[in-house]
């Protein structure tokens, strides 16, 4: 059972999450703007740049989400080193989790849900 401190604690890194999610949408729109993805302008220096940098927001955003559901599902030091792979070493270290998980443990994220996949669990 979730006591109340961990409760508001969640509540607040998933406020945060969705202030990050924000903002990262707003930047979206304004770089859809003022830097149309069509046509390509792979020629100009400021607008690939600039998508460079959105390409970046948008991956380090994904991967903090990744993080996050390490660090809540794996003991703390092991999810802290899987969220620095993911932001580090990028998707291939995602993936490598996403079939750690599937084939080790459960893709539930709560114990109520979790259903062996093994029958010798």
């Amino acid at each position: 059972m979730i006591n109340q401190r961990m409760l508001a604690r969640n509540r607040s890194i998933a406020l945060i999450v969705v202030l990050i999610a924000i903002g990262i949408f707003s930047y979206l729109c304004f770089m859809l703007v003022y830097f149309p993805l069509f046509a390509f302008a792979t020629n100009d220096l400021i607008w690939t740049r600039e998508w460079l940098y959105m390409t970046i927001l948008d991956y380090e955003g994904a991967a903090m989400c990744m993080s996050l559901i390490a660090i809540f599902s794996e003991p703390y030091y092991l999810g802290f080193l899987w969220g620095i792979a993911f932001c580090f070493l990028g998707s291939p270290f995602c993936c490598v989790y996403i079939a750690y998980r599937l084939y080790f443990k459960s893709i539930c994220l709560k114990d109520d849900d979790y259903r062996p996949l093994h029958a010798n669990e």
